[in-house]
């Protein structure tokens, strides 16, 4: 279906040319620099079948404007827009196949792929649009966790234990994982007007005064949902039980997503 035949008639081989969108370094764990080394001997294996078909692979990123996953998301689009037109401009026979982690910008992906009808594969980002075929019709992802339900995740557990308030305690120094849980779950909150307080701080700059947050917060809450990580946790960890029950959240080593309470 995606394979578009050589003109004139002629036996050609099939080349597939493959592009990676996204962001580099060690920001987000949904980084090229983390699906590089996965895709190279991907790559090298598909090239022993070069009698067949041939391989070619593109990473398109910008160190100067996309650092982190919410600048990926905003300007995807035009970066890869201007990268496909100026390929099909010169070659039109090619099959082009996107091939990216993705961090949020997965929809924004899928909505050029649907009209180009181009094969998208995230291998992190996912959405609930992928069900739907009319709109997703040639997404594919590898992951069993879309990264948008991590909102429903937070409030869904907290409704679980029958809380009906919560403070939010937010790291804007953390890794994106947990910046973007706790956005979602913000998100997810107001629009289904769960009560909640939240506090925002930056570990890269400050420490946050755990105790003073806590103490305030037993006079008039006693759940607590946390979004940080890098060892964060041990901190409150250290703390008197007899100030809260909290719900935990922290990607350990092996990324292992664990959640316990108090």
């Amino acid at each position: 279906m995606l394979h578009r035949e050589p003109t004139l008639g002629r036996m050609e081989k099939p080349h597939f040319k493959i592009v990676s969108p996204g962001v580099i370094g060690f920001s987000t764990l949904a980084s090229l620099s983390f699906l590089g080394p996965a895709l190279e001997p991907g790559l090298n294996d598909l090239r022993r079948y070069d009698n067949s078909f041939t391989v070619s692979h593109t990473y398109l990123y910008n160190n100067n404007t996309l650092v982190d996953c919410d600048q990926v998301t905003s300007k995807v689009q035009d970066m890869l827009s201007k990268w496909y037109y100026q390929e099909t401009a010169k070659d039109n026979q090619s099959t082009i196949i996107i091939l990216t982690p993705g961090c949020t910008e997965g929809t924004m992906l899928n909505q050029l792929a649907a009209k180009w009808n181009v094969l998208l594969i995230t291998t992190i980002n996912s959405d609930i649009q992928i069900r739907f075929k009319a709109q997703s019709p040639t997404w594919v992802t590898t992951s069993i966790a879309p990264s948008v339900y991590q909102g429903y995740m937070c409030l869904g557990l907290l409704r679980f234990y029958n809380w009906t308030s919560a403070y939010v305690l937010v790291d804007e120094g953390a890794r994106n994982y947990f910046t973007n849980t706790a956005k979602l779950t913000l998100q997810l909150m107001a629009r289904q007007y769960f009560l909640h307080v939240t506090f925002t701080f930056n570990s890269r700059k400050s420490d946050f005064d755990f105790t003073e947050m806590l103490t305030k917060m037993a006079r008039e809450r006693r759940d607590c949902c946390k979004s940080a990580g890098d060892g964060k946790m041990a901190t409150v960890c250290l703390l008197p039980i007899s100030y809260f029950r909290t719900i935990f959240t922290e990607t350990l080593p092996g990324s292992t997503t664990t959640m316990t309470t108090r």
